[in-house]
């Protein structure tokens, strides 16, 4: 038997598994989508394997968030539905924490939706008091209408993303994992 390198492995040759230069999601679907499902193909699909699993492994911790791709944003919300956090290319977020911050002396009614860019599901509605915080989402829930959103944290992508719209100025932080990018 002659043994001829993976074309998955040299199409990724000189990426890591993390830092500055690791793989993106996008380059490993590149370079899985020459491999075809047949049996010939045993040595690269198990190569794929191995990669995927050694990039879930450092990346999540073994299912977890790195400390490292947790992120905490701040995105103030128009009145017309604003993308409040949307993943570029294959990246999964997990959101965390989503906080309603009024500091304009009036009171703020944000309602949090998914969307796919063309039609979206309502999530849930709060409201912000003048001059304050108002947990809308998160393990800790501070409103009376906790019940809008489950406290299990969800996941967002490119195709399906979290907007929002407002009836008063306000900003929304957001708290996130990255669990794939």
């Amino acid at each position: 038997m002659i043994f001829m390198g993976s074309r998955f492995l040299n199409l990724i040759k000189t990426r890591t598994l993390g830092g500055t230069n690791a793989a993106t999601a996008s380059e490993l679907n590149a370079a899985a989508d020459s491999v075809f499902l047949e049996p010939n193909n045993q040595a690269e699909l198990l190569d794929i394997t191995m990669v995927n699993d050694a990039i879930r492994s450092s990346r999540q911790n073994g299912g977890l968030p790195k400390g490292s791709l947790s992120k905490l944003i701040t995105v103030t919300v128009s009145d017309s539905p604003t993308v409040l956090l949307q993943p570029t290319g294959e990246e999964i977020y997990r959101i965390q924490n989503i906080t309603i911050k009024e500091s304009s002396g009036s009171t703020a009614t944000v309602t949090f939706a998914l969307s796919d860019g063309s039609s979206s599901s309502v999530i849930g509605t709060f409201s912000a008091g003048a001059n304050s915080e108002v947990s809308a989402y998160g393990p800790i829930m501070s409103s009376a209408a906790a019940h809008n959103f489950s406290s299990v944290p969800f996941l967002v992508t490119s195709g399906v993303y979290l907007v929002g719209s407002r009836d008063n100025e306000c900003s929304v932080l957001i708290h996130y994992h990255v669990l794939e990018s």
